[in-house]
């Protein structure tokens, strides 16, 4: 099997995608997709969780085109080319749950549980009754190690 790069454009794949902007706008559709299924259809857990499996799935590949741009720019301008494990984790300092979202896509991707980059959390839907002060309906939380106050990924 040939694993050389070609130099074809990413839009031959992806339509629409060139460039690690692009994928951004993409994960804040995926993101506007979640919020708006959470504000229309708030009794409905199944398209919820597939909506942020989709964000959890952009999230991942943003990441990834945003470290070989980080990579491949620092080579092209001749300054220190910085490893991709640096840059990754660089990205890990900066969204919290971006390890969480990645053990996520690669769960959905390889149709098992994998938590490489998150060990010991969970993502879980919790259903919350309305008050009030709440329209109530199902949040996605990330737990971390049993963390009793688990924290919203998306809300």
């Amino acid at each position: 099997m040939n694993r050389e790069p070609t130099m074809r454009s990413a839009t031959d794949h992806t339509v629409v995608i060139s460039d690690f902007p692009s994928m951004y706008w993409k994960l804040l559709w995926d993101i506007d997709q979640f919020d708006t299924l959470q504000r229309n259809d708030p009794e409905f857990m199944a398209p919820l969780a597939y909506a942020a499996i989709n964000v959890c799935i952009a999230a991942t590949s943003l990441r990834d085109w945003v470290t070989t741009e980080v990579t491949a720019r620092s080579r092209r301008e001749k300054t220190k080319v910085l490893p991709e494990q640096v840059v990754r984790d660089r990205i890990y300092d900066i969204v919290p749950h971006q390890k969480m979202c990645e053990a996520v896509a690669a769960t959905a991707k390889h149709s098992r549980f994998d938590e490489k980059q998150c060990r010991g959390g969970l993502v879980r839907i919790d259903k919350f009754e309305p008050s009030e002060d709440d329209p109530g309906g199902f949040f996605l939380r990330h737990v971390q190690d049993g963390d009793p106050y688990p924290s919203i990924a998306l809300n």
